[in-house]
């Protein structure tokens, strides 16, 4: 696999490279470091300078998501009668670690904006960046750094900021509306701009960015712009907006089927004019997002109530599970809410949770609560096979009879349906009833019945034992809580689904 990602490398030497860098630093042999440098000389009385650079590597993605061996290293630093600015990194960091990779392998362009008055103040100085990269494990697919330093501009963004949102994912998460269809909830970033004194900024494009540009989800929108676009602060030199980054309009034009990614990012472009009429313009890109996609289609059915903005928003991971197993399941309640925030679920902020309902359906029921509580009477109705004192009842009613059979049916069901999860590497944990205490049962009556075939039950203070006859069934993968005595909880295996 090696060669074939290497091969592929030259097509994006010249395709995926539009800035001209000064320095170019490429990993080589094995474990050897490879090093560069380039000198400059700053004039003096200069404010700033700005250290641009983008750094690509052929580990991404396969190598870096599975987290190998082949854990490149590279550095850039910025020196002038001390340090300026100085990083290191080992590529498998930065699948959370700034800078995260873009869905091409690369950082994209950053820069850097490093003040320098302190040292050209009475002289001219000269700065010096210096890269290195190498290769561990082997010589194959390099890490590669590019820099350069430049005058400032006159216009730059300078930090983007998420909002937060009521999600344990801290809110990485972004749900991305099918063709058509718009976000319910909408999420914003805080941009911070640095401007010259004359610069007056009149326009912004947000870009949705996975495998290349999805979409721009805000297209240039005159500031001030309403809700899209708010000037939050503002004075001659610098600028603070709040900007839409979820789809409301325009609607959606990215198709879903299948999710085109998992990695998302998003490119704020703004546009001015300087004192002369001259056209400006700013980038930044803000890596390190992860996407949410309907997964309606792909579901065996509905049940329970839906949430304001979708309840079965999933990961790209979830989808090509249910392509693959969805014949496995049930009915569908939740997923995760739109963005992965909090709908009631602690553990379905990622969107690889599936709430699905019971593998047995008691006849007449109306929903997994009301399923779970049949579940139960039927229980209750079995012990009428029994007598007082626990012997068999030779002539128990048709009801009790009947209540037999159906626990045997739910038994069968449940362990099979578990069973066959269970045995998906694709699956990390199963979550279902363990029966909550009541009408003679004990705290734990579910459990047992699924994997002892057996109840105990205290009538009248003497303790009844059911047996089925079923025998004895269990699971590493199955929890029992009465959190999910009305569903059946799917934990998938985030690192094997890809995510």
């Amino acid at each position: 696999m090696k060669m074939a990602i290497l091969a592929a490398l030259a097509f994006w030497f010249g395709t995926n490279l539009v800035y001209a860098y000064d320095l170019t630093v490429s990993a080589g042999a094995e474990n050897q470091v490879m090093s560069g440098s380039k000198s400059y000389t700053v004039p003096k009385g200069t404010t700033s300078v700005v250290l641009i650079y983008n750094v690509y590597s052929a580990e991404y993605p396969y190598y870096v998501t599975a987290q190998s061996i082949y854990n490149d290293v590279w550095s850039l630093s910025l020196t002038g009668n001390g340090s300026l600015y100085d990083i290191t990194r080992q590529v498998n960091s930065q699948l959370t670690q700034e800078p995260t990779w873009l869905a091409n392998g690369t950082t994209g362009n950053i820069k850097q904006n490093i003040d320098v008055s302190g040292l050209t103040s009475n002289a001219p100085v000269t700065l010096q960046i210096i890269a290195t990269a190498m290769n561990v494990g082997d010589g194959l697919l390099p890490t590669v750094v590019y820099a350069s330093l430049e005058q400032p501009p006159q216009l730059i963004i300078t930090d983007a900021s998420p909002d937060s949102i009521i999600a344990n994912n801290g809110g990485t998460f972004y749900s991305v509306p099918r063709a058509g269809d718009t976000n319910s909830m909408q999420r914003y970033f805080k941009l911070e701009i640095s401007k010259g004194h004359n610069i007056t900024v009149s326009h912004v494009t947000v870009t949705l960015q996975g495998p290349g540009d999805l979409m721009d989800v805000v297209q240039q929108l005159p500031i001030p712009s309403g809700s899209d676009v708010q000037v939050l602060a503002q004075s001659d030199t610098s600028m603070s907006l709040r900007v839409r980054a979820t789809v409301l309009n325009p609607a959606s034009t990215v198709d879903d089927s299948p999710p085109p990614t998992r990695d998302i990012a998003y490119k704020f472009r703004i546009v001015g004019k300087d004192g002369n009429g001259q056209s400006v313009s700013a980038e930044k890109t803000v890596t390190g997002r992860r996407s949410l996609w309907r997964m309606v289609d792909l579901l065996p059915g509905r049940y329970g109530s839906r949430d304001a903005g979708h309840d079965d928003w999933g990961a790209r991971g979830t989808y090509k599970w249910l392509l693959q197993n969805a014949s496995l399941i049930n009915e569908v309640d939740d997923i995760s809410g739109e963005h992965g925030r909090f709908i009631g679920h602690n553990s379905h902020q990622y969107g690889t949770d599936i709430d699905t309902y019971h593998f047995y359906r008691f006849a007449g029921a109306t929903s997994g609560t009301d399923n779970y509580n049949r579940l139960r009477n039927a229980v209750v109705s079995a012990f009428g096979t029994l007598l007082a004192d626990g012997a068999a009842n030779p002539n128990p009613s048709a009801d009790a009879l009947n209540s037999v059979n159906a626990l045997k049916d739910f038994i069968n069901a449940t362990r099979t349906g578990l069973g066959k999860l269970a045995a998906l590497n694709t699956v990390s944990r199963l979550y279902y009833a363990i029966g909550s205490a009541g009408s003679g049962l004990s705290h734990g009556w579910a459990k047992s019945l699924i994997e002892t075939g057996k109840v105990v039950r205290t009538v009248n203070n003497v303790a009844l034992t059911l047996d089925l006859g079923v025998g004895s069934w269990s699971n590493s993968k199955v929890n029992y809580n009465s959190v999910h005595n009305n569903h059946v909880h799917i934990t998938l295996n985030r690192p094997a689904i890809g995510e």
